[in-house]
């Protein structure tokens, strides 16, 4: 079994440590795996800045290399040795056997530390850097004079990166602007329903207002349904005026009789 997935592998569940990513690790599965192992193992508090702690905040290379150069020097003070690693190189998906002897380093840092990496942090936070591995001067007897000497061919330049690298970056890539747009939309939403909610109370209490205000000026009679006042209605009806005792109350009957109370009315009758 590889050293990752014996030591590594034991202590976290996630990520997994397959063989896919262990042959060339990408900065995400890194980023994850030690975000994993500190959380379990309360390793190095404080390390981290909460930016730091998302990787969806580490986009460029510059970010993040400050982020893989504050866990190697870390380990490196911890457990009192170089680590051998370069963060630039980890970033670009180089040398992968140095990226895992890193990971087997950070396991043995974090199960064995005493005061769970507090006091290493302080360091950290103090600009202090790991150890550095002095280049050995070449012994006298085997120093040749410096004309004899012969200049050594210069270094071969890096290979740029790869079609896996570029296609797994642009994979990156895509995941990073996928996840804020999910982010802004999320954001839009909840925007748009609290809109809708101050709305919607603002009708309400709109609503209420008129109702209170009704219910204070009393019912309208003039506006009820069914009553409607005629303009006399105010108006008393007149009194009917009272016949005069004295006054004749006979009337001109046809045919030149008279109608009405006494004799004359008696003799029409025949009686």
């Amino acid at each position: 079994m590889d050293p990752v997935q014996q030591t590594i592998g034991q202590l976290i569940s996630k990520p997994k440590m397959t063989d896919k990513y262990l042959k060339r690790p990408p900065f995400r599965f890194l980023h994850d795996t030690i975000s994993e192992v500190l959380r379990v193992t309360k390793y190095a508090p404080g390390l981290f800045t909460e930016e730091e702690m998302d990787c969806g905040n580490l986009k460029d290379k510059g970010t993040k290399v400050a982020y893989l150069e504050k866990i190697v020097d870390c380990v490196g003070l911890e457990l009192g040795e170089t680590v051998e690693v370069s963060t630039s190189k980890i970033v670009a998906g180089l040398e992968p056997e140095n990226t895992n002897a890193f990971l087997v380093q950070l396991h043995k840092a974090a199960t064995t530390s005493k005061d769970g990496g507090a006091a290493t942090v302080q360091r950290i936070h103090a600009g202090e850097k790991m150890p550095r591995k002095k280049k050995k001067a070449p012994a006298a007897a085997e120093a040749a004079p410096e004309k004899e000497k012969k200049a050594p061919p210069p270094p071969p330049e890096p290979a740029g990166p790869s079609a896996e690298e570029l296609e797994e970056a642009e994979r990156q890539r895509r995941e990073e602007e996928a996840e804020a747009e999910r982010k802004r939309q999320k954001e839009k939403e909840a925007a748009e329903r609290r809109r809708r909610e101050k709305e919607k109370a603002a009708e309400e209490e709109r609503r209420a207002k008129e109702q209170e205000e009704s219910r204070s000026q009393g019912p309208n009679l003039a506006t009820v349904a069914g009553f409607d006042r005629p303009a006399t209605a105010g108006r008393r009806p007149p009194k009917p005026k009272r016949r005069d005792s004295n006054t004749s109350d006979t009337q001109q009957l046809p045919g030149g009789a008279a109608g009405g109370g006494g004799s004359g009315g008696r003799a029409l009758d025949g009686t």
